[in-house]
């Protein structure tokens, strides 16, 4: 006869990961979700969510706790969304149609992850959208495998005290949006070796705004290896100012990352 010892409460209550096709709708009277107890993400279908108007969002979670959406649909012209993230939220394939004027407004000290880099049919449609990034981080991953896209590509990105942070799925990449730099914020390279061009789009930092770039440093001796690159072959204008920041990832003298 088996003999069970006791169980901690712990381990009993520990859960992995749920997936559910629900659609969430949020209206001009706002709402909420918070990731709560031990769960440790979710993954729900499709998120509806820009109405006419100004329509606030909150998605509250812990660390390492993720809420993904399978769609984001924005479903209304020159309507305003103010999504505010504190934990990680993920869009999935995000589209705002034919509609023109939206804003997309990420608050919150989270992080927003804007990742879906599919092509044709499945592809991000933001062409009518400035996705305004006012705290917090904005994760956007990008790859060179053909017949994949930006996950941003059409959007105008709106610097608003936040950081825009580009990260790759796959090798090096170019994107071409233009940036505003409305308030002081950044733009981050994760650390790899990896190069990301910014070609064509045009930079306007505003008077008396900073933007910063923050790439992350390779190493010196035996096995140099350089860190990342953000290429800017796009115009910067404005009377704004740039900073260029490198941070050393290792702990031997490295090389500076480049921009």
């Amino acid at each position: 006869q088996a003999t069970m010892g006791l169980v901690p409460a712990a381990r009993l209550f520990q859960s992995i990961p749920i997936s559910l096709p629900n659609t969430v709708s949020v209206t001009t009277a706002g709402g909420a979700i918070d990731l709560a107890g031990n769960l440790p993400g979710l993954t729900l279908g499709t998120l509806n969510i820009g109405q006419a108007g100004t329509t606030n969002f909150t998605v509250t979670s812990v660390s390492g706790r993720q809420l993904n959406f399978q769609n984001t649909n924005l479903q209304a012209p020159s309507a305003t969304v103010n999504l505010t993230v504190n934990g990680a939220v993920g869009l999935g394939r995000t589209v705002d149609g034919d509609n023109t004027g939206l804003i997309l407004n990420k608050l919150g000290s989270g992080q927003l992850i804007v990742d879906n880099n599919a092509g044709g049919g499945s592809a991000n449609d933001l062409d009518g959208t400035t996705l305004r990034l006012s705290s917090g981080r904005t994760l956007v991953s990008a790859s060179n495998v053909a017949g994949t896209t930006i996950p941003i590509a059409g959007a105008l990105v709106d610097i608003n005290g936040g950081n825009l942070v580009l990260d790759t799925k796959v090798g090096d990449y170019t994107f071409t949006n233009n940036i505003n730099v409305s308030t002081s914020g950044g733009i981050e390279i994760v650390p790899s070796v990896v190069t990301i061009n910014h070609n064509t789009g045009v930079t306007t930092i505003n008077a008396g705004q900073t933007l910063t770039y923050t790439t992350y440093g390779g190493q010196n001796g035996g096995g140099a290896v350089r860190g990342s690159l953000l290429n800017v072959a796009g115009q910067i204008t404005g009377a704004g100012n740039l900073v260029k920041a490198n941070v050393q990832t290792n702990t031997e003298d490295g090389n500076s990352a480049q921009t």
